[in-house]
């Protein structure tokens, strides 16, 4: 039985939650979905193409079977003053950072063994770099935390450092070991 296909207002007319459940069922490799993702693409384009470092690459299927939508930025970017959202219109948003931007404490010889975006790696960067990402973000006044904030991937550090927590005892990610680490357990 072939799917009915929908129109990008009706897509626009339902809630997160069913555009959520009617994505879970495309099948990205026939191509479900894709006219409605590529009009997804054209508002999340119109709403924050403008945005100052920020290049949206286009959509591309995942490996879980859904679309996305990838962006892409450098390290230091202001999380606060341009916000990315996690999902838009029901296509999720996924950011990959300019790699050529990452700080040598975000540089890693084997992912399995280490978290890249581990919060003492956060810390120990904003402890080096205070001043210059103060400068390269054009506001002198920010304080060691609102850096740390506008830097971390939910822009929230003490969310984004529990979160980390939860995953290590969880085993999703390995726990950070390193002497020096700049924040208490």
């Amino acid at each position: 039985m072939k799917k009915r296909m929908l129109s990008i207002d009706e897509w626009l007319k339902m809630s997160d939650k069913e555009r959520y459940s009617i994505h879970l069922s495309w099948d990205t490799d026939k191509k479900e979905g894709e006219d409605i993702v590529v009009q997804v693409l054209d508002i999340f384009e119109e709403a924050l193409g403008d945005t100052p470092s920020l290049d949206i690459n286009g959509l591309f299927a995942q490996p879980s079977g859904t679309w996305a939508i990838e962006v892409e930025h450098p390290f230091i970017f202001d999380r606060h003053k341009y916000k990315i959202p996690g999902m838009f219109l029901g296509v999720e948003i996924k950011e990959k950072i300019t790699d050529s931007t990452l700080p040598d404490e975000f540089l890693v010889e084997d992912h399995n063994t280490e978290y890249i975006w581990a919060p003492e790696r956060f810390n120990a960067y904003v402890d080096r770099c205070e001043d210059k990402i103060r400068q390269e973000l054009g506001n002198p006044d920010l304080s060691h935390d609102d850096i740390l904030d506008i830097l971390c991937p939910t822009g929230d550090f003490l969310n984004w450092m529990a979160q980390c927590r939860q995953w290590e005892k969880e085993g999703i990610i390995p726990r950070y070991e390193d002497k020096d680490a700049h924040i208490p357990r």
